[in-house]
């Protein structure tokens, strides 16, 4: 059985690259939590703007795709 869905985050990264504020828009609530804490342990790339690194308010889009694997006979 494949168990499947996609979260959508609403986050703020930050000047630093690292996310600042993150928040849950929508998505399977058995994954919320996975995409928060993955989304929390990435490190982004400054935005830069006229050469200075900025706040960015972003949407990110995580997907899940599980499912079993079966033995090779």
């Amino acid at each position: 059985k494949k168990l499947e869905g996609t979260v959508h985050l609403h986050a703020i990264i930050g000047a630093d690259g690292s996310i600042s504020k993150l928040r849950v828009v929508d998505g399977p609530p058995v994954f919320r939590q996975a995409a928060m804490d993955a989304v929390y342990a990435w490190k982004f790339h400054p935005y830069l703007l006229d050469g200075n690194p900025v706040p960015v308010d972003t949407t990110i889009t995580v997907n899940f795709h599980l499912g079993s694997r079966h033995p090779k006979t």
